[in-house]
This record gives structure tokens, C-alpha cells and sequence, in this order.
């Protein structure tokens, strides 16, 4: 009788399990296939400068961009807005519609890519490389090609603002130091023509007017170096400015390149629940034998 219980409990336990494992392996073929895009923004690496003067000359690191800086900016909701607003009708449809969403809003697109995308710093290379999933293929190349240019298009703007402001603020530092140089010109003349009873080798013994031409050298020679600061930088802007770039633009996978561990994932929990679920029922459902009461003996 107990062997019968027995198998009694495996038969329920395999059924079960079995049935449970069909279920399984008809829900896992009919997940929604991802595929995944990857692409490279590269950030320029720090230059080393030798700055000082002919006495001392010393060398430092400088570097115009933080890569964890960068990664915010890649990550900001503002760069999810610029691209949502660059994705056509069809863009729309095709991104928001194989996710079963009817509702294309902002929040909706910026909930689908944090659930989606994969962001990761390599502070060695200096690059952030962005990896997006999608269930169609063409879509997820896309919208991380739109991402990597949208980062590009933005660094450009703000590099040639700050150039902008730059050049602007060094076009104003000559004119002052122009015009400072002149003022201190004019002062020296005007104390020389002031002392007309000074000779030639008083003035040169003057330690006043000494003092006035010395300044005036001096504002003179920083005129002149500020105007040549400034043509440099007029030089620099109206060349190729290296900044942002992407290494390595997104390729479109393959067909068969789907994402294979979410459907893996998918059916170790789906095992899981089916094991349990076969043990339950062999514990639940299983005939107990009848309890025979005992007679105590007269």
C-alpha cells in the first residue's frame, strides 16, 4: 500500500511538472525576440602643456572634459527630449508600438530607455559605450546612432559658445590694454612737455618720468602680446576644433543576433515555478490511506 502512495506521488509530481514545463516552453517561444545595438563616444584625452617662464618650466595635465561629467550629460533626461523630438511618425510607432505602449509621451520614452539601455564609463579609453535593446533590430541601431549625435551636435554648441565668450572677452581685454597703453603714453609725454627745463640727461636721471616710461613699456609690450593671443584665437576658432566623436558607430544585428539570455532567464524562472508547483501538487492531491481505528482488547 505505501509503495502505491508512492507512486502515486511521483505520477502527480510528473504530470504536473510536465504540464507545467509545456506551459513554460510555449510562453518562452512566444516572447518578443530583443535585439541590441552598441556604440563608442570617444572623449579627447587630457593634453600635457609645458607652461612657465625661461626660468622655471614645469608640465601639467590639462583636460577640458570629466569623463563622469560627460556620462550625466549622455544620461540627462534633456538628451532623451533631444532625441524623441528627432524620431518620425514611423520611428514613433515602430519604437513605442512593439512595446505594447499606445502612448508615446516623453515619460514613456524616457521610462523605455532606462529600462533598456546600458550605459558604461571606460575612464582608461577616455569613452562611454551605449548599448540599447529593442525588438526590432533596425530601431535599436537607430535610436543609438540618434543618441551618439545628439551628444556630438550638443558638445559642439556648447564648445562654440564658450569659444564665443572667449574671443569676445579677449577682444574687450585688448582694447582695454590698447587703451591703456596709450593713457600711459600720453602721461609720460605730457609730464616730458610739462618739464621743458628738464634736459635730455635730467629726464634720464628723473626717477618720476623713469617710472612712467618703464610703465608705459610695460602695458606697451602686454598690448601687443594680447593682440597676438587674440589672432591665435581667431586662428584656432576658424580651424577643425577636435572634441566629442564617435569611435564606433552602431551596427544593425543580424536576424538571428537576438538576445538569447532573456529568453534563458525566462525559462529558469519558468523551470523553477513548474518544479515547485509539481511538488505542491504531489503534496496536496495525493489519496491518503484510510486511518483504521484500533479495538483495545476486553
Amino acid at each position: 500500500m505505501k509503495h502505491w502512495h508512492r507512486r502515486s506521488d511521483g505520477r502527480i509530481f510528473w504530470w504536473t511538472l510536465c504540464i507545467l514545463l509545456g506551459a513554460v516552453a510555449v510562453h518562452v517561444s512566444r516572447q518578443t525576440r530583443l535585439y541590441e545595438a552598441t556604440g563608442v563616444l570617444e572623449i579627447p584625452r587630457p593634453k600635457i602643456t609645458v607652461v612657465g617662464n625661461h626660468e622655471v618650466v614645469d608640465a601639467e595635465i590639462r583636460s577640458e572634459y570629466e569623463v563622469n561629467t560627460v556620462l550625466e550629460v549622455v544620461a540627462s533626461k534633456a538628451m532623451m527630449l533631444r532625441v524623441l523630438d528627432r524620431l518620425t511618425v514611423g520611428d514613433r510607432d515602430t519604437f513605442f508600438g512593439l512595446h505594447g505602449i499606445s502612448d508615446p509621451s516623453a515619460e514613456s520614452f524616457q521610462r523605455l530607455i532606462q529600462a533598456n539601455r546600458t550605459l558604461s564609463l571606460d575612464k582608461a579609453a577616455f569613452a562611454i559605450r551605449m548599448s540599447l535593446r529593442h525588438p526590432d533590430r533596425h530601431m535599436a541601431t537607430r535610436i543609438v546612432k540618434l543618441f551618439l549625435n545628439e551628444c556630438v551636435a550638443y558638445e559642439a554648441r556648447v564648445r562654440g559658445d564658450e569659444t564665443k565668450a572667449a574671443l569676445e572677452a579677449l577682444e574687450r581685454r585688448a582694447e582695454a590694454a590698447k587703451h591703456q597703453a596709450a593713457e600711459m603714453e600720453r602721461v609720460s609725454v605730457d609730464y616730458r612737455n610739462n618739464h621743458s627745463d628738464l634736459n635730455g640727461a635730467a629726464l634720464a636721471g628723473d626717477e618720476s618720468y623713469q617710472a612712467l616710461l618703464k610703465k608705459a613699456a610695460v602695458e606697451k609690450n602686454l598690448s601687443e602680446m594680447i593682440l597676438i593671443r587674440l589672432a591665435e584665437a581667431r586662428k584656432e576658432d576658424g580651424g577643425v576644433a577636435t572634441g566629442w566623436r564617435i569611435s564606433k558607430p552602431p551596427l544593425t544585428p543580424g536576424e538571428d543576433d537576438y538576445l538569447i539570455m532573456p529568453l534563458v532567464v525566462t525559462a529558469l524562472w519558468g523551470t523553477g515555478i513548474a518544479v515547485v508547483g509539481g511538488v505542491l501538487s504531489a503534496i496536496m492531491f495525493t489519496r491518503r490511506p484510510p486511518v483504521v481505528a484500533q479495538t483495545k482488547a476486553l
